[in-house]
């Protein structure tokens, strides 16, 4: 008789190795750091996932009127299926660490840090997303954001690999006080999205861009010129935003000279909320398993809109609103979607980019006054979202504290059914 690998039987449909019809089983992996797995009884493949961690933006903080901070680019993706046998300890499970974000409360920029590798073993590996860049000497030079992280697989089946988004870019245009946001994970859904970037070849100050968003939806970029800042709504997927200042299908809207793009990137299924009222999501269900969350794409739905008291977070699906902020509001936050908003100010407030929802990247956040404040980028979703940069400048660094946004954990997630 054949007993196959480790002295077990040879697995039910060997030859054909048809997956099964539903995963029953599944265990998460968020917490950095190393693990092994034992293989359940009846067990003879596991579908495997991973993603890598994102990377933190770049912070500025100085008394110039120049400098440019970019996002974080989002982590890679793989996944397939892995053939074990009852028994069998699969090791070198490794979730990697998001990049720390960077603060500063005296003059001077800090680049940001990558995102760590996630590893099944030898079988896949997802490498972390780039540190966002900083350049405080000019503010016509070119700045890249973190490149986003990439998947690769070993010897498995059907497997599935996909990059994350960058982070935010800056052209060679004269802008002052630019902050873009961070890259979108990689997902069994494709490419990341990239944070928005600055292409405008004219003045302006003052430009945040929003986080990448799932399924590729890039974040709201700013192309204005004048002598005020844009803001920009966090990306979507799949579709088009709600608004006048429209970026292309599935990212979030474009920031133009002073007025900006309020409206949240779409969702899935849905579009952008407008200016003022949040598209309508999918309710939450609270038997979603993580599982879904990686492969089921109907969660993410609806758009979010302009941030408010009463409206605080874009759709899950979608990415939230940007914001430039007035004397009446003294803090303003993106929301939390696919992609987080922007956010920026020249008045003395509290300045927060929007974080990214889960795979997504967080808001850059740009500010320009000589008083005291607290500015701090968008957060990267909680599955390797890049996090955004941020810009504070003509400030008293000594009484301000300039916050980076941090890049989101990896992850890896295992699902089984016994008898396959």
């Amino acid at each position: 008789m054949n007993q196959g690998m480790y002295g077990y039987g040879l697995p039910p449909n060997y030859a054909t190795r048809v997956a099964p019809p539903r995963f029953s089983n599944q265990q998460i992996f968020l917490v950095p750091g190393t693990s092994t797995f034992t293989v359940p009884q009846n067990v003879y493949q596991i579908y495997a996932l991973v993603v890598g961690a994102g990377g933190s933006g770049g912070v500025i903080s100085d008394t110039l009127s120049v400098g440019t901070a970019t996002g974080g680019g989002g982590g890679g993706f793989a996944a397939g299926f892995i053939d074990v046998t009852p028994g069998q300890i699969i090791t070198g499970i490794v979730v990697g660490t998001g990049g720390a974000a960077s603060a500063r409360s005296t003059a001077g920029s800090t680049a940001g840090t990558a995102g760590g590798t996630s590893s099944v073993g030898t079988f896949l590996t997802a490498t972390g997303g780039g540190a966002g860049q900083v350049n405080i000497v000019s503010n016509t030079a070119a700045v890249t954001g973190g490149t986003g992280g990439t998947g690769t697989s070993g010897l498995i089946r059907g497997s599935v690999t996909s990059s994350g988004g960058a982070g935010g870019a800056k052209g060679t245009g004269t802008q002052n006080g630019v902050s873009t946001g961070g890259g979108a994970a990689g997902s069994v859904f494709g490419v990341g999205g990239a944070g928005g970037a600055c292409t405008s070849s004219t003045a302006g100050n003052n430009a945040s861009t929003g986080g990448g968003g799932l399924f590729g939806g890039d974040g709201g970029g700013y192309t204005g010129a004048a002598s005020v800042g844009s803001r920009a709504a966090g990306g979507g997927a799949f579709g088009v935003s709600n608004s006048v200042h429209t970026g292309s299908a599935g990212q979030g809207g474009a920031g133009t000279a002073e007025a900006g793009a309020t409206q949240g990137g779409a969702g899935v299924f849905g579009v952008g909320g407008s200016s003022t009222v949040a598209a309508t999501a999918t309710a939450l269900n609270t038997t979603y398993s993580y599982l879904d969350f990686f492969t089921n794409q109907s969660i993410y739905n609806g758009g979010g809109g302009e941030p408010s008291s009463t409206n605080p977070n874009g759709a899950l699906g979608g990415g939230g609103g940007g914001r430039l902020n007035s004397a009446a509001l003294t803090v303003t936050t993106g929301g939390a979607g696919g992609g987080g908003g922007a956010a920026l100010s020249s008045g003395a407030n509290a300045i927060l980019g929007g974080n990214g929802g889960l795979f997504g990247g967080g808001g850059g956040a740009s500010y320009s006054n000589a008083s005291d404040q607290i500015v701090t980028a968008g957060s990267g979703g909680s599955l390797g979202g890049g996090g955004g940069g941020v810009a504070s400048l003509n400030t008293t660094a000594a009484t301000s504290l300039i916050t980076s946004g941090k890049g989101g954990n990896g992850a890896v997630l295992l699902a089984w059914t016994e008898g396959y």
